[in-house]
């Protein structure tokens, strides 16, 4: 029974030892075919957890933190990730927008920050917080304040293209999206602001792509739809009232077409195109002359060929709206012989059979070929062409002729000219009657069919003047918007006024001794523009029509003010203007006398970079328009007129009523001209006066940037790092106005004192500071209705220097170290470096700074030595540099902490020691299938210094097992010690998967070779490089590199079919002995029992 008992007990330890053989079997086999072992570092859980403690390393910090949305407190979140904050950074809240963070103080003020983390000290979690993104200290966060984090309640918006099926084409969201794209979309607006939309259409007729059109622009909550207005350049504006989505509906587009702006309206002038041309009549509820068979005497127009049909209800078809003499809107239809609508588009093939044999621009080529019939529609890249015809019976101009709201260059010489339109289209005019127009002579087109009933007596009566445009490139629908006027008249239009606030023109007089003066501004209304950027709107109070207006602000837009006539005045039959004394402007043959205009800039805008175009304008000579501040005209006509200076009215007037700038034009014997004035912001300069100081080592410090009021340039920031000045301690930087004016220069509530990494914002106000400006004194003569004189007055003026250099400027601020602010009080940032030997030569003992601890002894240079003013009852918080490259902070030495410093000698100390920088590390990796993992292989190891010379002596090294390299310490499988080098060589035996390290070696050069073993095939790799078959040669080694090279040794087949390492033998042998014995075991077993 006992045997039995033991039989079995040996078997199961038998069979268990069996298993763990063939295990370690299989195991070896497998370990030494691994041809690319991978050696890893790896830090203990117990090393990481010290690190953290000691602060050493910060692993996630976060920092507690109270959120508001509007006044209102949110129960969450409570912390965020410590270090910078900014949008990026702060919690993701639905339905808000983060607006900034505060420190708020117990006292209920509050500071903004930009900056905030936590420190350990006896296991206590301590708050600190800065006010840039790269602070030097911080402050900590004072008993009962608390972190605030600013949010404001907002609407979500996303973004849709779908076609006219409502099918979804893209997001819109980047330019290649299909159908379109959305500028700048914002996908949260604020309750309560205005949510701006501008949508692109995609244009890739040229690559072979599609054209699309916008056909609607809306907004839906999920439930509702609503349309959003969008001017010619598919921009819009909403206030969303819920989270909302908007949707660019589009269409590919097989033609662009060609639209009059206001159809119904009277342009005293036609184009010439299949389509509407008649006039509606309210008391007949028709329009007028639809068949073409009006009277000589009846101004409808040309004949139309799509019945115009007034419907009572709007509907998709609809392409006008008129009102009746009761205000009652209808609707306009175009309906065809066929049932279909809207004919005006799609069915314009010609213009009244109109043809042209050739057209070509200004330098001779071929624009449009012979025979081109000429189309209401283009095709993508292709060209528009119409004729314009003015009203009969006299001579008529333009005072108004503008496609996509962009004017024409429309001169009447008989040449081509050209303006450039949006989306990369040219519009090219040619007026094509010039010379008989000037002799007066017969001009009429016998396509007209007015035009062909007339009888010879009647040619002058009924002359019509011509004009040809075409639009090269067609990219979009054009819109053209035109008025004609007679030339017994003289007009002057606004087309563009980018950066005008208002303008006005002068009233041109002959008194009754023929003597000219430039008499009071004309008695039209100004234009006016809103204060705010791109917003325009004038509204008259009073409703008449004087010089002295007040103006209203409301929220229309841009373009419903423009054009806008500046000028206009009629010839009387009686020879005067229909202002008694005024005369006619453009005589025939007047060229070069003055005209005027007086106007004033938006805030931030520089009368310097105006640029003014004037129709007929000739800007090769000297009597090109000119832009300039008032007093320039003051000392002009002072020079000029100066016994006369009384009769100068509409200067004395501009002068009254303040306006600053004028614009000087002149006649060109063309009466109805238009006029486009282009404004450009200042642009500023940022210059920083040290006041005696240094900022990082240097006497000055350079902003090369331009900043002016547009958002994304309008925000100057302080450098980050903080200038110093021996004895003194800096207090911030100062803004020192440009602007010469007193008024300015005395006010010390615009002296703004900024802190490093602070900004300052040029705005509508400020910008005024930077302003490079001269004084100007004028003297002018004002009649006085109570005593019937005209009084002298005097006005100062302070305008822009000719070649004036605008720019803020920003003096460093200094507090001598003697006499502190109450208050306040110094504390100093001392930066110390480490020499290490072979960095620095030596060093007097008076250069450096000893610091000894566990009786070693290191040396430090004093990097840098900096002073700050803080308040006494502050804890000041050290937030060391990053430490440069082979350099790391020593905190146990530094002083990071100031507690309460109300006299000076209060130091932060930041100690940075060498951090061995250069260390040559090599590993040995043994593979393939009969590898032998206990073989002894011999590396040689050469190092040379960056001259050239052998290195002699000890290295440290650390490695995998003492036995390596003989009598250096060992420590369990670690092992610790030294190397000596003789004629820059070292000798090192490795087994498999053994590595060594030679650390803090000198910069210079490294060869790494292996003695050569026949039965192994040996390649070497250079950090993750490409393995190579020859050995590491001359090397270079960096400052701060530590190369790994691995050597591999591969046998995959033994040369004599023996295994050279007998372990895996003895252990196959053993397990064989082990199940033979077991056998024996069970044989004797079963021998008893039978």
């Amino acid at each position: 029974m006992k045997i039995n008992k033991l039989s079995k007990l040996i078997i199961v330890i038998l069979l268990t030892f069996l298993a763990l053989t063939i295990g370690t079997f299989v195991y070896h086999q497998t370990a030494i075919a691994t041809d690319d072992f991978q050696f890893e570092n790896k830090m203990s859980f117990a090393l990481l957890n010290k690190a953290v403690k000691a602060n050493v390393i910060t692993q996630n910090n976060e920092i507690p933190v109270s959120v508001y949305i509007g006044d209102a407190k949110q129960n969450t979140p409570t912390k965020m990730k410590a270090g910078v904050i900014d949008s990026t950074t702060v919690p993701v809240i639905e339905h808000a927008v983060f607006e900034g963070a505060y420190v708020e103080f117990k006292d209920g003020k509050e500071t903004p920050i930009h900056y905030a983390n936590t420190y350990m000290e006896n296991d206590v979690s301590y708050t600190y917080y800065a006010y840039s993104t790269t602070p030097e200290t911080g402050v900590l966060l004072p008993e009962g304040a608390y972190i605030k984090l600013q949010y404001q309640a907002a609407y979500n918006i996303s973004y849709s293209v779908q076609d006219t099926n409502g099918k979804e084409l893209s997001k819109g969201m980047s330019q290649d999206d299909l159908g379109g794209y959305f500028v700048t979309p914002s996908t949260k607006c604020i309750v309560g602001q205005t949510l701006e939309v501008h949508f692109i259409c995609q244009t890739k007729a040229g690559s072979g792509g599609k054209d699309y059109r916008l056909k609607r622009l809306y907004v839906t909550d999920g439930k509702n739809q609503t349309d959003i207005s969008y001017n010619l350049d598919d921009a819009g504006h909403y206030v969303p009232s819920s989270d909302i989505t908007v949707v660019a509906v589009v269409e590919p587009v097989a033609q662009y077409r060609m639209h009059v702006v206001n159809p119904f309206g009277e342009h005293h002038g036609y184009i010439c195109w299949k389509g509407y041309s008649g006039t509606y009549n309210p008391s007949t509820n028709t329009i007028d002359d639809i068949d073409g068979d009006a009277s000589l005497t009846n101004e409808a127009g040309l004949s139309i060929h799509a019945k115009a049909v007034i419907k009572d209800t709007k509907s998709a078809s609809t392409i006008a709206t008129v009102k009746d003499k009761d205000g009652k809107e209808h609707y306009i239809e175009y309906e065809g012989d066929d049932g279909t609508h809207d004919l005006l588009y799609t069915n314009q093939n010609q213009f009244c059979s109109y043809t042209k044999q050739e057209l070509t621009d200004e330098s001779g080529n071929v624009v449009k070929k012979a025979k081109d019939i000429a189309t209401t529609s283009a095709s993508p890249g292709g060209t528009f062409y119409f004729v314009m015809y003015s009203q009969k019976g006299t001579n008529w101009q333009f005072d108004r002729l503008a496609i996509n709201g962009i004017a024409l260059d429309a001169q009447y010489d008989g040449k081509v000219h050209d303006t450039k339109l949006d989306h990369g289209m040219v519009a090219h005019f040619k007026f094509d009657r010039y010379e008989d127009y000037q002799n007066y002579s017969v001009n009429y087109d016998l396509h007209l069919e007015k035009d062909r009933e007339d009888s010879n007596s009647l040619l002058k009566r009924n002359k019509r003047l011509k004009f040809e445009c075409w639009v090269t490139n067609a990219s979009r629908d054009i819109n053209v918007d035109f008025d004609c006027n007679a030339v017994n008249s003289e007009s002057l239009t606004l087309t563009k006024a980018v950066g005008v606030k208002r303008i006005v023109a002068d009233s041109y007089d002959e008194d009754h001794d023929n003597n000219k003066w430039w008499d009071s501004l004309y008695n039209g209304e100004p234009y006016y523009r809103k204060k705010d950027l791109f917003k325009w709107e004038e509204v008259n109070q009073d409703g008449k029509r004087s010089p002295d207006h007040q103006y209203i602000y409301g929220d229309a837009s841009e373009d419903g003010t423009l054009p806008r006539t500046l000028f206009d005045e009629t010839v009387r039959s009686d020879g005067y203007t229909s202002n008694q004394w005024h005369t006619q402007f453009e005589a025939p043959g007047e060229v070069g006398t003055e005209r005027h205009l007086y106007f004033d800039v938006l805030p931030g805008y520089d009368i310097k970079t105006a640029k003014v175009y004037v129709t007929g304008a000739d800007y090769t000579s000297d009597y090109k328009p000119v832009a300039k501040p008032i007093s320039k005209m003051y000392m002009s006509y002072n020079n000029t007129y100066h016994d006369k200076q009384k009769a100068i009215k509409s200067f004395a007037q501009a002068m009254n009523d303040g306006y600053t700038n004028f614009i000087k034009y002149y006649s060109v014997n063309q009466p109805h001209r238009n006029i486009q004035i282009e404004i450009s912001p200042y642009k500023f300069d940022a210059v920083y006066d040290l006041n005696g100081g240094t900022l990082n080592g240097k006497e000055s410090y350079i902003d090369d940037k331009k900043y002016s009021i547009e958002d994304g340039s309008n925000h100057i920031l302080m450098p980050t790092a903080t200038p110093v000045k021996k004895g003194y301690v800096f207090a911030g930087w100062k803004m020192i106005p440009t602007n010469s004016d007193p008024t300015i220069q005395k006010d010390e509530s615009i002296k703004r004192i900024l802190m490093p990494n602070e900004t300052y914002t040029v705005d509508t106000t400020t910008y005024n500071y930077g302003r490079d400006t001269e004084k100007q004194e004028i003297t002018y003569q004002l009649y006085n209705p109570t005593t019937d004189k005209e009084d002298n007055i005097t006005k100062t003026l302070y305008d822009d220097k000719d070649n004036g250099d605008d720019h803020y400027t920003f003096e460093a601020q200094w507090v001598d170290s003697k006499h502190i602010p109450a208050g306040k009080g110094i504390y100093n940032i001392v930066m110390y470096k480490e020499i290490h030997e072979g960095d620095y030569p030596a060093k007097a003992s008076d250069d450096y700074t000893t610091l000894t601890r566990d009786g070693i002894t290191k040396y430090y240079q004093k990097i840098s030595d900096h002073d700050y003013l803080g308040t006494t009852s502050q804890t000041i918080i050290g937030i060391p540099p990053e430490a440069e490259s082979g350099y790391v902070l020593n905190k146990t030495d530094s002083v990071l902490k100031i507690e309460n410093f109300p006299t000076k000698g209060k130091t932060l100390k930041y100690y940075y020691d060498f951090n061995g920088t250069q260390n040559l590390t090599i590993k040995n990796s043994v593979g393939g299938n009969m590898g032998d993992d206990q073989r002894d292989f011999h590396i040689k190891v050469t190092l040379k210094d960056e001259s050239g010379n052998s290195v002699n002596g000890n290295v440290d090294v650390e490695g995998s097992n003492a036995s390596i390299w003989g009598e250096a310490p060992s420590t369990g499988n670690q092992a610790t010690g030294t190397m000596s080098f003789t004629n820059g060589e070292a000798h090192i035996t490795l087994k498999a998967n053994q590595y060594i390290v030679f650390k803090n070696i000198q910069p210079g050069t490294y060869s790494v070779e292996e003695t050569k073993d026949t039965l192994y095939v040996t390649q070497y790799q250079l950090n993750q490089e490409t393995k190579q078959d020859t050995a590491i040669e001359n090397k270079t080694i960096n400052r701060n590199d530590s190369p790994i090279v691995t050597i591999y040794n591969v046998r995959d087949m033994p040369e004599t079919g023996i295994i050279d390492s007998h372990k895996p033998m003895i252990v196959f042998v053993l397990g064989l002995l082990s199940l033979l014995l077991c056998g024996c075991l069970l044989w004797i077993r079963k021998k008893r029992h039978s």
